[in-house]
Order: structure tokens, then C-alpha cells, then sequence
């Protein structure tokens, strides 16, 4: 690393994101470090558990050279935490798990900021087969927009893979000990040995909440050690040539790879703990800058779910609970502290003097990993991301967020009357020309889909009253049975607590995006009147089923919460239907049928925005080869809230 450090300590144009505890921005060690929380100012961060785990991995990439005894990885690369983790409060000094949705919405939001690399040191046992499938499209986005996820293989100790580390297209990192042997708690197996390399993990110095350090050992203390070593090959890279391409972190993760030493254990059976190999910084490094690797590796890379099923340990697969909890590192065994010793400043001769820093001893012994919270029998909060521009769909519901709350409000409705029940509330906050609107204020209102919160409506400005009536107006029509679903754009600030306990990010609402409708009347008003001529009415019919058919798959099969662009020019698509009236109504004169819903960024777009091509594919039913196919093209802008179309459909033949 010293050889490394000479030519580059990073490059504040890579950005290496964070997605784990809360950070201790305030360390002596992190003081001049280019790291921030997403969204805003940090999550509380006062030495629980959550937040040792997040501020020792954090350190190991960011903390200054000179600053301490530490020297972070790639200190002059810029970063970013996202604090995902928060203590368990019924379990004393564990970390709550965190669902694999959520996960997967913090890798967007972290694609969304301009991450290059993501640094996941946490997982949850179980196969790629099992992932949640918001997860695996979190993961392919990143393999498509050429950012690398470098995710812990967890501290279990067998042939198990855990997720997201077990995915395609994922950097997997184990741990080895001070010699370079296999660390006894590092997972293993057929998909680690194809996709994963194993780096120190045992007695990491890292910072600790408060100003200290301490020792931890296990896969998540690796992890940070490869994706700061990724953000070092990427900002060489940039100042060597200027700029970067999404083919770099495929490179990267293949340099890394192939560099890699072999093993040389006498005993071949324990190569496999040694996964593809101990991570050679320094020849990962020339490697990369050489150019000297092959495209095609990655591809080797990527495990069939079937393969990875078989790496599975007999009897282990039982307890894997899909689109269960991602713990992080602290409470999945990823990482455990031991004691501190040999913290001694070690700094370059030409950095500032070195603090003497205070190192706290832990009691947890060398390798201890801490009891395992259940797994997947609940959905488990996460911290608020801020800041994001969210086009979401989804149904309205709400919530008094607390029991004291709910006793409010009901004990100022009339008797007989309850908060519990839905026309109730409502006529309680319209009655008498408004005068209990402000209690709109007091309610959570929620976005659902199927009943279940993953968003709270905020109204906030100089339209909120307009924007509390919209709301109560929209509610009116889905107690009525008048509207099923409604469109909200609006940009994520905070996050609430439901009674329930589950924790969802807040969305202030722009009143412009706003708009509830029935899917029946939407595709009636969309179609118009049904022609009299039968084979007019044949073609009529069959752009129904067509526009019917593509709102559903929107509404179900892709549904979303909106954040990533893709997902906003998806909605706003479903949202404008009338658009879409086009496109079917063509498709049904050839009796054509849809078959692939797509977006993929645009080519062309106009300066600052950002545009996305809607990409509808159709086919022939009557050819049998299916080699007659129709492409339907239109074009969504999604650089403001409110995203708006661009230009007109087109359509040609592909084969």
C-alpha cells in the first residue's frame, strides 16, 4: 500500500459510498476527510452498536493519514454514509436487521449520489434464488451504470453464501488472519470461489465512537480494505486518462481477481476458504493500469442460481428465509472487537504529527461473533435517506403514528365515532367547511402498496393546505371505491415511525404530480368509445387488453418506489397513459401483443436534464419463430420532480 499511497491517496471525483451503522463523523481520525451523510447531518452516533460498526468501517477507507494510527485506504477519495442499521432496542447492544428492500433502496440512492464503489459489510445467509427481487435489480443497475459492489461473504464459518455478497456482478471478500491462512468464521463456497477474494479480517484497527480505537476481526473489516483499494485503481485510472467509463468497475473487479495469490496451502482441501485468492494490492494495481485484463472474465464470474443451490450446505438452505433481514456486519458475526493493542502512530514522515490517540480495550475475544437476531420473521427499519426525487404509485392509506396520538384525536371526535375507522377520520378533518383540517397535519398519511407503508406524505410549503386537500380528496375516492391508485412525485426528507414500529422515509409532496384515478375508467377515458364495425371493434378490444396489460405489469410484476430514474420514467409513463393510446392503438391494427417492458438511458438528451427511453417491445402471435417484433420508443425527462415527455413515440422492426 505504500507503493500504492505514492502514486495516489484517491481522487475526490470517486465516490465510495457506505451503506452500514451510523458514522461518527466527529473522530480525530476523519477530521479533513471528504465524508458526509447522505441527505443531511448524521444519524445520533454516541458509541451503541450500530454505530461502532458503522465508524470502524467507515475509518478503515477515510481516515487521514497523520491523524492518528490509523491510515485510511483511500483517504482523498470522496464518500458517503448511509446509515441503514440502528440498534435493536429489544436486544441490548445488537443491531437491528434491516429488509433486503431496503438494502436495495440504499444501493440506488447510492447510484443515484455518483457512488463508484459500495461498501456493504453486512449480508443475510441465503442463496441468489432467494433474494428479494428489488435487491437483484439494485445489483444489475449497478452492474449496468459501471459501479462495483464489494460485499462481505459473512462470518458463519461454512460452505453458506449470504446475500447480497452470493449475487452476479458482486465484488465477494472474505477475511484471512496475519499469515495469510483462511480465517475459521469466513464463509465460503462454488460462487465465493468465482467471484470473491478474501483480505485481512482479523485484528483491524479501526476507530470506535467518541474519539477511540479498537480491534475487530471478521469479513466486514475486509471489506472496506478492498473497496477503498477499488476507489484507488479508479481515481488512478481518472488522473491518468481524465475521465471515467461504466466498463472500469468490471475492470477493477477483474484486475482485482486475477491478481489475486493462488494458494499455497499444503493442505489443498482449505484452498477453498481462500476463495479466488488473497487480494494483492500492489499487482491488482499495475494490472489494472496496464489494461492488461479480459472482458470476458466477469462473465465467468456470474454463478447460475442452480450452481449457487448446490454450494449450499445440506440441511443449512432451511434456514434461509427469503426477502428476509440484512444484518449488518455486527449482528450477522461479520465482525466482532477484540482487544486493542499495538496502537501506535505509524505515519508517513512528511504527514502532520500524529495525536495521541486513546485506544478502549474490548472484552469479546479474537473471532467472537455476536448471537444472531431471527432471521427474516419481520420487516425491520431502516435509517432515513434525504434528499432523493421520488415518482411514486401506489395506494393511499395513514396512520396516527402513536398510541397517545390516536387517543388525540379520537377523543375529539364525535361519540360514537372512531380514528380507527377510515370515513370516520375523514369527515371528522372535512366537517364544518374545514375547521378540523390542521388535524390533516397530525395524521401520517402513507403510499402503500397492498397495504403495506413505503412512504409517509408530508405536505410542506406555501400549497400544503392546498396539497392536505388534494390528499383528503383522493382518500375520499378510494373509501368510495372511485380511485384505486394515485401518483406522487416529491422529494424524500427524514423518515417517521409507524405504530407498527416499521419506519418509513418522509416524501414531501409536489401538488403538480398529484393525481388519483381507476384503472378501468383510465383505460375507458385512454380508448374512447368502442367503434360499431366488427373488425374496428376486434382491433378496439385488442388495445384495451393491450394498455390494460402493460398498467398492469407497471402496477404489479415492476412495481417500485419510485427513486431511481428509471423507475420515475416507468410511473410517469403508466401515469400518462394517453400517451400510450398511441402505441396500442398501432400495435392493435397489426395485432401485435406486448412482450418486454424496457428503459435504458437515452443518447441524446437535452443540456441538463436527464432522459430515458421507455422501450415497449411487441411480437407477432401468428409467427410461431417469433421473429417479427416491434419496437415502440418515447422518451421521458426526469431531471425535475415532475418528469415530462419528450418528443413523439417512434416504433421500428427488430428481429
Amino acid at each position: 500500500m505504500e507503493e500504492i499511497w505514492r502514486r495516489t491517496r484517491g481522487d475526490a471525483r470517486v465516490l465510495i459510498a457506505i451503506l452500514d451503522g451510523p458514522v461518527d463523523l466527529s473522530h480525530p481520525s476523519l477530521a479533513g476527510a471528504r465524508l458526509t451523510a447522505l441527505g443531511g447531518p448524521a444519524a445520533a452516533c454516541r458509541g451503541a452498536a450500530a454505530c461502532g460498526h458503522g465508524t470502524h468501517v467507515a475509518s478503515l477507507i477515510f481516515a487521514q493519514h497523520g491523524r492518528g494510527p490509523l491510515k485510511g485506504v483511500a483517504p482523498r477519495c470522496r464518500g458517503i454514509s448511509i446509515a441503514l442499521f440502528p440498534d435493536d432496542p429489544a436486544r441490548p447492544g445488537e443491531v437491528r436487521p434491516c429488509p433486503q428492500s431496503e438494502l436495495a433502496r440504499a444501493i440506488e440512492a447510492a447510484v443515484g449520489a455518483g457512488a463508484r464503489v459500495i461498501n456493504i459489510s453486512a449480508g443475510q445467509p441465503g442463496i441468489p434464488a432467494a433474494a428479494d427481487p428489488r435487491l437483484r435489480r439494485a445489483v444489475e443497475l449497478c452492474v449496468s451504470r459501471g459501479v462495483l459492489i464489494v460485499a462481505a461473504a459473512g462470518n458463519d464459518g461454512c460452505d453458506c453464501l449470504h446475500l447480497p455478497a452470493a449475487l452476479p456482478g458482486v465484488l465477494t471478500v472474505g477475511a484471512h488472519d496475519e499469515r495469510g491462512g483462511p480465517s475459521e468464521a469466513s464463509n465460503y463456497g462454488k460462487a465465493y470461489r468465482r467471484q470473491g477474494i478474501v483480505a485481512p479480517g482479523l485484528s483491524i484497527l479501526g476507530a470506535s465512537p467518541g474519539g477511540g480505537y479498537e480491534r475487530r476481526s471478521g469479513t466486514s473489516f475486509a471489506v472496506p480494505l478492498v473497496a477503498g483499494l477499488a476507489g484507488l485503481l479508479l481515481s488512478a485510472r481518472l488522473e491518468q486518462r481524465g475521465y471515467l467509463t461504466a466498463g472500469d468497475a468490471r475492470e477493477v473487479q477483474e484486475a482485482l481477481l486475477k491478481s489475486a495469490a493462488p494458494c499455497d496451502l499444503e493442505d489443498h482441501r482449505e484452498c477453498r476458504r481462500l476463495l479466488a485468492g488473497r487480494v494483492v494490492p500492489l499487482e491488482a494495481f499495475d494490472l489494472y493500469l496496464k489494461g492488461a485484463t479480459h472482458m470476458d472474465q466477469l462473465a465467468k464470474n456470474s454463478l447460475p442460481s442452480s450452481a449457487a443451490d448446490e454450494a449450499v450446505a445440506a440441511g443449512y438452505a432451511e434456514a434461509v428465509a427469503p426477502a428476509g433481514a440484512a444484518a449488518s456486519g455486527a449482528s450477522c458475526g461479520c465482525g466482532a472487537p477484540e482487544m486493542a493493542r499495538n496502537a501506535h502512530p505509524d505515519d508517513d514522515p512528511d504527514d502532520e504529527p500524529a495525536a495521541a490517540p486513546e485506544v478502549r480495550a474490548q472484552t469479546r475475544p479474537a473471532g467472537a461473533r455476536t448471537n444472531r437476531p431471527p432471521r427474516g420473521t419481520r420487516p425491520s427499519s431502516c435509517d432515513p435517506l434525504g434528499g432523493g426525487i421520488v415518482y411514486a404509485l401506489g395506494e393511499l392509506g395513514y396512520d396516527l403514528g402513536s398510541q397517545a396520538r390516536y387517543d388525540a384525536i379520537d377523543g375529539a371526535m364525535d361519540e360514537g365515532k372512531s380514528a380507527g375507522n377510515a370515513r370516520d377520520l375523514h369527515e371528522f378533518i372535512t366537517q364544518t367547511g374545514g375547521a378540523n383540517l390542521h388535524y390533516a397535519s397530525a395524521v401520517l398519511w402513507t403510499l402503500n402498496h397492498d397495504a403495506t407503508p413505503f412512504y409517509a406524505v408530508r405536505p410542506e410549503g406555501a400549497f400544503a393546505r392546498e396539497t392536505y386537500s388534494r390528499l383528503l380528496e383522493f382518500f375520499l375516492d378510494q373509501i368510495n371505491s372511485n380511485a384505486e391508485r394515485v401518483s406522487i412525485a416529491g422529494v424524500i426528507d427524514g423518515a417517521v415511525t409507524l405504530m407498527s414500529g416499521q419506519q418509513v422515509p418522509v416524501l414531501i409532496p409536489d401538488l403538480r404530480s398529484m393525481f388519483n384515478w381507476k384503472t378501468a375508467d383510465l383505460i375507458t377515458a385512454v380508448a374512447g368509445k368502442a367503434p360499431e364495425e366488427a373488425k374496428a371493434r376486434k382491433q378496439f378490444e385488442s388495445k384495451l387488453e393491450g394498455i390494460r396489460g402493460f398498467l398492469d405489469r407497471i402496477y404489479f410484476e415492476l412495481r417500485n418506489t419510485g427513486q431511481t430514474p428509471q423507475e420515475r420514467a416507468l410511473n410517469f409513463a403508466a401515469t400518462n397513459a394517453f400517451t400510450l393510446e398511441q402505441v396500442f392503438e398501432s400495435a392493435a391494427k397489426r395485432d401485435l401483443q406486448l412482450d418486454e417492458i424496457g428503459v435504458d438511458r437515452s443518447p441524446i438528451c437535452r443540456p441538463d436534464s436527464d432522459c430515458w427511453d421507455v422501450r415497449l417491445i411487441f411480437f407477432d402471435p401468428a409467427d410461431a419463430l417469433g421473429h417479427a417484433r416491434t419496437v415502440y420508443r418515447f422518451t421521458v425527462d426526469v431531471s425535475d420532480v415532475v418528469p415530462v415527455l419528450v418528443g413523439p413515440f417512434r416504433s421500428w422492426a427488430v428481429r
